[in-house]
């Protein structure tokens, strides 16, 4: 009977010692995870690196991927560079540590605020993919970027409000500050945010505004990004003058006429060079005006009798004889040439 030899047999269980191996190996799925924890600060400008280790890499069928937000970066084992879209530079490279380790190191050599996101590291293998997370926060400083128009002129008694509107991650905080005065004013903060961009607005609202309240307003915004740094922008607020227009007086009348207040009952009291006007100009005014009027009377009649007088001669002169005999009046005409003779 035929005896395998022994060296052969030992060769047969080696390699199929491999392959159970291999296929022993297949099963395991590799471990991804960051060496950072999530979340991740850090300032704006400043240099950021994430590193992805994936352990038992040995069974990857492709390089790692980095996404940003669910959007895929890129794809390369070696050293690789990209040109950002912050104008900045950025660079992938992948180390291996082992024959069953690697790291790849995602870095930013002047992070921006517009690197906020969520990052994720996918290794994948024959039985699916194996993902690490990571969410990147940056932080930048307060800034007010609008705030009401300077100067602001204020009816009396009128409302006015006050805008200031300001970006910063953390959110930034808001105060307003009247001529140097550094205790907070009384205002009204409304804010509105999101994981890309935080705003805060903070309104200001004068009530019946008067004289004491014109000044030079300060709107502060601050984040302690850097720690002390704060932002600020002033408003200066001032009570219209309002000029009263009155009517020109006559062409005639004196500089130097002054006329005061005068007693309801009574007439105008006019004082002129600081001396009263004497009443009796008044009267002799009157006199005169009365002497004038009757004169124009008489002349009228006088008148009037001379153009009777001519008619009378033009046409010839018809005298009645009148004899008054109690109540009765009887008259008759006349011949001309006859004396007139009248009795009562």
């Amino acid at each position: 009977m035929y005896k395998p030899h022994r060296e052969s047999i030992t060769f047969m269980n080696k390699d199929i010692a491999h392959e159970l191996m291999d296929k022993l190996n297949d099963s395991f799925p590799p471990q991804v995870e960051f060496s950072e924890p999530s979340p991740l600060h850090a300032m704006q400008n400043t240099l950021v690196t994430l590193n992805c280790t994936v352990r038992h890499s040995s069974v990857l069928l492709q390089d790692v991927q980095w996404k940003r937000d669910g959007l895929q970066l890129w794809e390369r084992r070696t050293a690789n560079q990209q040109h950002h879209g912050n104008g900045q530079w950025m660079d992938v490279m992948t180390y291996t540590e082992s024959d069953d380790v690697l790291t790849s190191v995602l870095t930013f050599q002047a992070v921006k605020r517009e690197d906020s996101g969520n990052y994720t590291c996918h290794a994948h293998h024959r039985g699916g993919i194996v993902v690490a997370s990571l969410f990147l926060e940056v932080f930048y400083s307060a800034k007010i970027i609008n705030i009401s128009e300077s100067p602001q002129l204020v009816l009396e008694n009128a409302n006015v409000t006050l805008d200031c509107l300001a970006e910063g991650n953390p959110p930034p905080i808001l105060s307003w500050h009247k001529d140097g005065d550094y205790s907070s004013l009384k205002s009204t903060f409304s804010d509105a945010s999101s994981h890309r961009e935080r705003v805060g607005r903070l309104n200001l609202t004068l009530l019946r505004f008067g004289e004491k309240a014109s000044g030079v307003y300060t709107c502060e915004a601050t984040n302690g990004v850097p720690s002390g740094m704060k932002d600020n922008k002033s408003v200066l607020v001032a009570m219209m003058q309002v000029k009263a227009i009155t009517a020109p007086g006559p062409e005639t009348e004196p500089d130097d006429t002054i006329v005061v207040d005068r007693d309801r009952s009574t007439p105008n009291d006019v004082y002129q060079q600081g001396e009263e006007i004497d009443n009796d100009f008044y009267s002799t005014l009157v006199t005169v005006g009365i002497v004038t009027v009757t004169a124009l009377s008489l002349l009228l009649l006088l008148a009037v009798g001379f153009l009777l007088c001519r008619r009378k001669k033009a046409t010839g002169t018809k005298i009645l004889k009148t004899n008054i005999r109690r109540d009765v009046v009887r008259h008759r005409h006349l011949e001309q040439s006859r004396d007139v003779e009248v009795y009562r």
